[in-house]
């Protein structure tokens, strides 16, 4: 049935569009009932306009009712979002609740160069940047607006000769005073004040421009809600439900309003503007609402907008803008603010004489507004009520102000570690750590200049050392981008520092162990006379992978739990982006398997013999640090502090133990060397009195081993197994590498004897 009234509808439009060259646009909005609501008198302004002005532009208003539809008020709110998302063409403009600006903002056109700025600056600027802005662009103006207002019961007013409070401890003192006469009249049906602190979005409005009205003065912004101000005014908030009102009288929505805006049995309420006609036949008269102090107020605004698609038709786009035009203009609106059907936020209209004969005027400029702050969180809804649930645990329960004020703050607050110790001292702490263990790696390098100490670092050239701390240092200080907001900046140096660490820290030893190769081809003479072109070309390599990589944007995500505080993390969700930290991690990895397959074969060298251990733990230390960190990112961890410090330490501690392995341990050779000896001692003396019978059987089991070796040399294993055992990385003889205990007690000797402190 929809598809033909769809089809139908289509060459109705075509019909008057190439028949009569008539341009019809849709119009989509919402109301809960059909026949209260100032969209269609609206729309049949304009449409009469376009006519007498032969505009030949006509407006449909598609209007979704509770009548005609099952979806709620935020059902509507989450269809147009879809709408918009789908670019459909359907609806050309749309009225929709100033609530949602934020969200569809980035699908609405910016008109703010489509229409005459004179027209633009007939509203309030900062009405405009609080509901019609999104990132900078125009994206709709007022329709219609509504405020929050304070009704007083004037006939028991002027019964007892009081005014209208401008105070909370005004309302309460007049309120229980009153109420304690009435009583005495037996009017027991009688309420002070309604409040509307229900679970609806009233219920928000109330709380937020409540903590408003008790800023410290007239100019300044909302109070943050961890401030004294703001608990001021919840214990405020409290006092007047205790002393004025109840649980369930607080808790009542708009239907209580209405009752006792019927039945005249309030002596305050609280509710939006309401209906002129209504409230000239009533006893109440609106007012700003009170505040803490004398002249502070606040009022919540609401309303609606009207917007244009941004997926709308170029043909549509005039008439679309002359629409907008027409309906925000004074000529659109004049009529419909005399008779009370709107609130205009044309500020021209309350100073008109005229028109101030029919509306309250004074009222409308004396107002303190405040927008619901519908930006801070995308999905609002969600947002407002965790808002009113943590409150409410205050005002109907026994938590206290600080508290809960704290986890409303923590809704919408990002917590990271920083120098600043407000939060948290972990990240000053790490600071301090990064910072004297990096001074105390720099100061290390002083060794190398103590000539005992000399002969312990010959394994590389000193400046290759200064290179090795280097890159310690920056494998250490990666732990730094983690303190701070996180950024899309922060979220690339961590990984950028992390690859140009291990590229200092590790290519001088991969190109020690390639000079060290037991057979010199030419490639390892090149590389062993330009060391550091060769250091250079991986510095080359990285500096082009990761300039690319700086290109590919990290997304930002926020960590939200329950009771949890929020913070974010660095997600690479584009999937060039993933594949190409896979290829830069593959390439890491490779040149770690290329080092330990060359350790493998330089295994037995004498002279490297202590290096090569201490940089095969080192390897697998990073292997592991890698692997681990990798995991790590996918574990949901709840707590910010533990998200920053658990990485931190990691890297904190695979710094220290790079640097130990490769650096600070060597001031401990003397005592392996000398380990090694008392060792060998003990194997000569235990088969001293062996030897003799044993020397000519080992030589021919070594020598039939050799001849194995020989006949065995065509296999690639095999030959890596033969480099294995050669204790030398001179070109070797044949049988030279025959255990001997003597040799080997002799070579350990001669070492212990050169590196004595």
């Amino acid at each position: 049935m929809m598809s033909i009234i769809n089809h139908y509808f289509i060459l109705i439009t075509l019909f008057l569009k190439y028949a009569f060259g008539e341009t019809l646009l849709n119009v989509f909005a919402y109301s809960e009932y059909e026949n209260n609501q100032a969209y269609t008198p609206f729309i049949q302004g304009f449409n009469e306009y376009s006519n007498k002005n032969n505009l030949n532009i006509t407006l449909k208003l598609n209007l979704l009712t509770k009548k005609n539809s099952t979806i709620s008020y935020n059902d509507f709110g989450s269809l147009i979002e879809v709408l918009l998302k789908k670019k459909t063409q359907k609806y050309d403009l749309y009225l929709y609740d100033n609530l949602y600006t934020p969200v569809y903002g980035q699908y609405l056109l910016d008109v703010k160069n489509l229409l005459p700025q004179e027209h633009i600056n007939m509203f309030n600027p900062k009405l405009l940047n609080q509901t019609c802005y999104y990132n900078d662009e125009l994206v709709g103006l007022p329709l219609t607006l509504t405020y929050s207002v304070f009704y007083s019961n004037q006939k028991l007013l002027n019964k007892y000769n009081k005014p209208v409070p401008k105070t909370w401890d005004e309302v309460i003192e007049t309120g229980q005073y009153i109420l304690e006469k009435e009583k005495q009249q037996n009017n027991t049906d009688l309420i002070i004040y309604n409040g509307l602190f229900d679970e609806s979005q009233n219920g928000f409005s109330s709380i937020y421009e409540f903590i408003y009205s008790c800023r410290d003065s007239v100019n300044s912004s909302f109070p943050e809600l961890t401030s004294e101000t703001a608990v001021n005014a919840l214990k405020k908030m409290k006092e007047l439900k205790e002393k004025i009102a109840s649980d369930d009288i607080f808790s009542l929505g708009e239907d209580y309003f209405v009752s006792k805006f019927y039945d005249g049995k309030a002596i305050f309420l609280k509710y939006w503007i309401f209906y002129k006609d209504l409230l000239d036949m009533s006893d109440y008269k609106m007012s700003i609402l009170p505040g803490l102090v004398k002249g502070i107020s606040g009022s919540v605004v609401a309303g609606f907008n009207f917007g244009i698609g941004r997926n709308i038709k170029k043909e549509n786009i005039n008439g679309a803008i002359e629409a907008l035009r027409y309906l925000s203009s004074k000529e659109g609106q004049r009529e419909f603010v005399r008779i009370g059907q709107i609130i205009s936020g044309i500020e021209e209209f309350y100073d008109d004489e005229e028109l101030c004969v029919d509306i309250d005027c004074d009222l409308m400029k004396i107002l303190q507004p405040i927008p619901r702050p519908s930006s801070v969180k995308k999905n609002f809804e969600e947002y407002s009520g965790k808002y009113m649930k943590y409150i409410y645990n205050y005002l109907y329960g026994n938590d206290k102000p600080e508290d809960v004020l704290q986890r409303v703050d923590d809704l919408t607050k990002i917590y990271y570690i920083s120098l600043s110790t407000k939060d948290s001292s972990v990240g000053l702490i790490i600071f301090i750590i990064n910072l004297t263990l990096s001074i105390l790696f720099l100061l290390s390098l002083f060794i190398l200049y103590i000539k005992k100490y000399e002969p312990y670092f010959e394994f590389l050239s000193k400046p290759f050392w200064l290179i090795l701390i280097i890159g310690i240092i920056m494998l250490l200080n990666t732990g730094t981008t983690k303190i701070g907001k996180v950024t899309n900046l922060s979220c690339h140096l961590y990984p950028t520092l992390l690859s140009f660490g291990f590229t200092f820290s590790i290519i001088p030893i991969f190109y020690k162990l390639i000079i060290s190769f037991h057979d010199k081809n030419k490639v390892i003479l090149w590389i062993e006379q330009r060391k550091y072109s060769f250091f250079s070309f991986f510095v080359i390599i990285d500096i082009i992978l990761l300039s690319i990589f700086m290109i590919i944007p990290y997304e930002i995500q926020t960590v939200s739990r329950e009771n949890e505080k929020n913070y974010e993390k660095c997600n690479m969700n584009n999937t060039f982006g993933i594949l190409y930290v896979d290829f830069i991690l593959f390439y890491k990895f490779f040149i770690i398997f290329l080092m330990l397959l060359l350790i493998f074969m330089e295994w037995s060298i004498d002279e490297i013999k202590y290096d090569l251990r201490f940089t095969v733990g080192c390897l697998y230390v990073d292997t592991l640090t890698i692997i681990f960190l990798l995991i790590l990112h996918y574990i949901s961890i709840k707590n910010y502090i533990y998200y920053s410090l658990i990485r931190v330490s990691i890297i904190i501690l695979l710094s220290i133990m790079n640097y130990i392995l490769l650096f600070i341990i060597r001031l401990l050779f003397p005592y392996f060397i000398k380990a090694d000896e008392n060792i060998l001692e003990g194997k000569i003396f235990m088969n001293d009195t062996n030897m003799s019978s044993n020397c000519i059987q080992s030589i021919k089991s070594e020598e039939t081993h050799k001849t194995n070796i020989t006949n065995r040399s065509s296999s690639v294993l095999t030959k890596m197994v033969s480099y294995h055992y050669k204790r030398t990385s001179e070109a070797p003889d044949p049988f030279s590498e025959m255990p001997s205990y003597k040799s080997e007690k002799e070579t350990i000797r001669t070492s212990l004897s050169s590196n004595k402190l």
